[in-house]
């Protein structure tokens, strides 16, 4: 098996397992991943057509208009995936179809143009040509669209942000690559060879991976959502807790008197100090119930709320005044310190990826700035500490 056919191959495979993850994110209406199975199946269209090519010898000619057609297709399609991302709202029938006419366009001249049986060595010339000249104005164009985009959101956090600057850095390559091998290759014969081809391959197995793991990560999501789910089924503090620890209240008791907070910040609706007690007491039986809710990333004020019957607002205030921090504080404090348990367990042994995923750390930072708080070291200081 020699390079060409790896770079077939591969591509390959990656597409089916990218389709698979498709399939298990459940919403294939989901504007998150609404183009990416076109471009996986694009990639299978050119690896199947590559290998026909082969067996059977067809022209050059052939090879390179289906070739071209194809990348221009998973440029268009790789295009309306960000445009959608930066977007940040469903694309109308009207929008897409914009930008699907100059491809089209394309398309149909390049079969047109492969209907002429016997082309002369100028026609091809002619057809390497006028394929490089549409694929660098139509990725010109996508390519200053997108920069458009990204001028007016610049200082507004996306969602997959990373995901669209790893994207249009690998077309920005593309792009470049393009012009500088048409610039050089010009008045050659070499337009179309060997390397170009595996250049194609191998950007292809970059934008591949790219989407594999977007899809990966969406399908991770997907089965933490169903964790929480199922999180619901967990013990809920019952109201009797509450009702058992608190007699009635006759105006006048000393217990009734609100707790005084210097800072005022809930002067308007204070817990009386029997009515704190006994929502602390509801918090600490809710996490001594469900140990490790807390590890899940999706675990928030609102989930510990509907689990307690605890409003969020008085939540707020329980944990400000009687556990004196912030609800984030006092999670990720316990995320920490399970980190710490995983450290000396597997004596250093996890990486930090591995770390923030088991105690529910989305990012890095997060995590790092979090023990460093907590502990008073990073986490490779602590096992020798």
């Amino acid at each position: 098996m020699n390079m060409a056919h790896l770079l077939v191959i591969i591509p390959l495979f990656i597409s089916f397992f990218g389709i698979y993850y498709y399939i298990l994110t459940g919403n294939k209406y989901d504007e998150k991943v609404r183009f990416i199975p076109f471009v996986f199946l694009c990639i299978v269209m050119d690896a199947v057509l590559s290998i026909i090519i082969t067996a059977y010898a067809i022209p050059n000619p052939a090879k390179i208009i289906l070739t071209f057609s194809l990348v221009l297709w998973v440029l268009t399609f790789l295009f309306l995936f960000l445009y959608k991302l930066m977007e940040k709202r469903r694309l109308s029938g009207i929008s897409i179809w914009m930008f699907l006419l100059p491809v089209l366009i394309l398309t149909a001249a390049f079969f047109i143009y492969l209907l002429y049986p016997g082309l002369s060595e100028a026609q091809e010339n002619n057809l390497l040509v006028s394929g490089y000249s549409g694929g660098i104005l139509l990725s010109t164009f996508y390519l200053g669209v997108l920069f458009y985009k990204r001028s007016k959101i610049k200082k507004i956090h996306y969602p997959q942000q990373n995901l669209v600057n790893i994207l249009s850095i690998q077309l920005e390559i593309v792009w470049i690559f393009l012009i500088v091998w048409f610039i050089i290759n010009f008045r050659t014969e070499k337009l179309f060879s060997e390397p170009l081809y595996m250049f194609f391959k191998l950007m292809e197995i970059a934008v591949l991976f790219t989407f594999y793991f977007y899809l990966f990560e969406l399908y991770k999501n997907k089965l933490r959502q169903e964790k929480l789910t199922r999180l619901k089924g967990f013990v809920s503090v019952p109201e009797m807790l509450v009702t058992a620890d608190i007699p009635p209240q006759s105006t006048g008791e000393k217990n009734d008197e609100p707790i005084v907070i210097p800072e005022n910040h809930y002067r308007k609706s204070l817990l009386n100090a029997k009515k704190l007690d006994a929502y602390k007491n509801r918090v600490e039986d809710f996490f001594e119930h469900n140990k490790k809710v807390y590890l899940d990333p999706d675990f928030n004020m609102k989930f510990l709320s509907s689990h307690t019957g605890i409003s969020r607002y008085h939540l707020s205030q329980v944990f400000n005044v009687a556990f004196h921090t912030s609800f984030p504080a006092y999670v990720n404090r316990k995320r920490i310190i399970y980190a710490c348990e995983l450290i000396k367990e597997s004596n250093g042994s996890l990486t930090v990826s591995e770390l923030m995923e088991k105690c529910g750390f989305r990012s890095r930072a997060s995590f790092y700035n979090h023990f460093k708080k907590v502990i008073g070291c990073m986490p490779g200081e602590y096992l020798f500490s």
